[in-house]
């Protein structure tokens, strides 16, 4: 590893944004496990190599309890406190009870049964945007969405809840924003 952390996020290419940084290419050639410092102000490291995240991941000295999810944002509050019951920054059995009470709608075969429904929405979306003119807001008009309704669908959230439920997964998906009540 390098003295000097890498900033991170890292620029893309302005030719394609869908294409990671070329930058992690190099990392993951040449330093697979690098420093990154961060927009918030705080050091963290960038894993590069699949096996390497699968081990880190695996391993139980390492913990995403409390861990900062706004390490993107400069105004990030490392000061808040993680509200119970958010399974990405629980650890052991706490994320293992509230796994195996959703996995059951996260099977291949339940997905496969939603196919018709998430084409539905996806082209539903898709002609909205289409509609409403030349220039979209993918990510506010399609990639936060969809995903949000399938998971309502999934979970079987009634229609009167949906809006709540896009509002609190557009809240959480905001880096920036102040917790919701």
């Amino acid at each position: 590893m390098t003295e000097t952390a890498h900033a991170f996020p890292m620029e893309r290419a302005s030719g394609c944004p869908f294409d990671p940084p070329a930058d992690y290419a190099k990392l993951r050639d040449n330093e697979p496990v690098a420093q990154a410092a961060c927009p918030a102000g705080i050091d963290a490291w960038v894993v590069t190599r699949y096996e390497d995240v699968r081990t880190l991941l695996r391993d139980p000295r390492l913990s995403s309890w409390q861990a900062p999810s706004a390490h993107a944002s400069p105004n990030a509050d490392f000061e808040r406190v993680v509200g119970p019951g958010n399974i990405l920054q629980l650890d052991g059995e706490k994320h293992a009870r509230l796994r195996r009470a959703l996995m059951g709608e996260f099977t291949v075969r339940r997905i496969e049964q939603l196919r018709p429904y998430i084409a539905k929405i996806v082209d539903e979306h898709i002609d909205a945007m289409l509609a409403a003119g030349t220039t979209a807001d993918l990510y506010q008009q399609f990639a936060l969405p969809i995903p949000s309704l399938v998971i309502c669908e999934l979970l079987g959230v009634p229609y009167d809840d949906r809006d709540k439920f896009h509002a609190w997964s557009a809240a959480l998906a905001m880096l920036d924003q102040e917790p919701i009540a």
